[in-house]
């Protein structure tokens, strides 16, 4: 990680002599003023940094440069803001990790505070929820909030707000490599996948909260915001439950008390070649993996305006319509702040006890593993193996080519004389059949199930 210092340093910005962008207030605050309620984002000081975005009254998103040029403003002017560069893309530009707390943010994971973990950008041409992002963490910085105040010195938080900067860069979905960050959270082969693992590895969040936006093929607007909480089987019951409360009970009703349509994400939808099926229990995307590593995996979806043709060209969009989609984003982190108060325990007690019953259940080997289904599909009887197996054995070869990828997950692989070992008997153990197992559609390797316990 690279000290708060570095960062200014690399940023060119110090404590003091910065020039600070004046304008609008905050995108949350803009459309209805005096408004604020308890817990609510916004900053009404005018001496703020702003985003390019706020700048420009939304004619134009924030560019990267202006991103570094702001982030390095905040965490100059406010002591409850770190930011650390976690990695780079493939084209070299940096990734950040931005730390909030009160006074200070800590620098390692306190297992007795909740902690959450919001991602912007992961498709470089959904940039909405990044704008949220650097908006949120502003206001946060600079609140005179009783109650945020005092949440930031009970709850860790950490922002991720640009996951795919090549991709944001060039409007593109995918990375500088054409792959879908969202499709590589099982394999990791891409920087920016591992970078953002590795720091879901060291934070171990309680909750996640992925933003994205989807298209509207043309047609009427089906809904204003979409969410999905982790549908696979092999997820902890008790992390799935509290998850779908957080978009059902808090996301869905702060939206529609907005105004706004909200509904959970779709299992398909037609687009122009037809049908486009969505395997809401797959584990390749980050609230699939997210889930299956025991923390609160969300996705947020907020529908943009165009059609196909057009889906590439932001300058299509009006600024009001670009100001409409990134309040809805920060409604979700408001939404979501509002559970951190009232269930930021109740989610730290289930991911850390869901840890520990993988471990058991994988060692005493009480719990299937499900090749398919979801929680609203159940699985057919041959996507069920029950009882799972004592352990996985890969050749040399395999611990070889999958050790860097398996170390990111978590997952431990015993070496026993020229055997390598991967037990059930692990926090990962929900992963470790979908990873190894001939039988996972996510599978990196073929490694043989030991059913013969010792």
């Amino acid at each position: 990680m690279m000290e708060r210092r570095s960062f200014l340093q690399l940023a060119g910005a110090t404590s003091g002599g910065l020039i600070l962008p004046g304008g609008l207030t905050a995108v949350a605050n803009a459309a209805e003023a005096g408004r604020e309620s308890p817990g609510r984002l916004a900053s009404t000081r005018d001496d703020v940094p702003r985003t390019g975005f706020e700048q420009r009254r939304g004619d134009g998103w924030t560019l990267l440069d202006e991103e570094l040029e702001f982030l390095s403003s905040v965490a100059a002017l406010s002591d409850r803001v770190d930011v650390d560069v976690v990695g780079e893309s493939v084209q070299g530009r940096p990734l950040h990790l931005v730390r909030i707390g009160v006074p200070q943010p800590t620098t390692t994971r306190n297992r007795r505070r909740s902690a959450a973990l919001w991602i912007g950008a992961q498709h470089g041409n959904e940039p909405a929820g990044r704008e949220a992002m650097l908006i949120a963490l502003r206001d946060l910085a600079f609140t005179d909030n009783a109650m945020l105040v005092q949440q930031m010195r009970a709850q860790q938080m950490l922002v991720i707000p640009t996951a795919n900067p090549d991709g944001r860069a060039a409007n593109d979905r995918e990375n500088s490599n054409a792959v879908d960050l969202n499709r590589d959270y099982f394999s990791l082969t891409q920087p920016e996948t591992r970078a953002i693992q590795a720091v879901a590895l060291d934070w171990d969040p309680d909750v996640v909260v992925d933003h994205h936006e989807y298209r509207n093929w043309g047609g009427p607007v089906e809904t204003d915001v979409r969410y999905l909480w982790p549908r696979n089987l092999n997820t902890d019951p008790a992390v799935r439950r509290l998850a779908r409360s957080l978009c059902e009970d808090y996301i869905a009703r702060g939206a529609r008390r907005e105004g706004w349509t909200a509904d959970e994400y779709w299992r398909h939808s037609v687009g122009p070649h037809g049908v486009y099926f969505m395997n809401p229990a797959g584990a390749t995307g980050n609230t699939g993996a997210m889930g299956l590593r025991h923390s609160l995996g969300v996705t947020f979806e907020s529908v943009r305006d165009g059609n196909l043709e057009d889906y590439a060209g932001e300058d299509m969009t009006s600024p009001a319509n670009k100001r409409d989609r990134v309040a809805r984003h920060v409604q979700a982190v408001e939404d979501t702040l509002r559970f951190l108060r009232d269930c930021g325990r109740q989610a730290l007690r289930t991911s850390t006890e869901a840890a520990l019953l993988a471990a058991r259940d994988g060692a005493d080997r009480s719990r299937p593993t499900y090749w398919g289904g979801a929680d609203n599909d159940p699985p057919a009887d041959d996507e069920i193996d029950d009882p799972p197996p004592c352990h996985y054995e890969l050749t040399r070869q395999q611990a070889d080519q999958l050790s860097t990828v398996l170390a990111l997950h978590g997952i431990r692989v015993q070496r026993r004389e020229s055997k390598f070992e991967v037990p059930m008997g692990q926090a990962t153990r929900p992963a470790i059949p979908l990873l190894l197992d001939e039988r996972s559609d996510d599978r990196l390797g073929n490694a043989r199930p030991v059913y013969g316990c010792e």
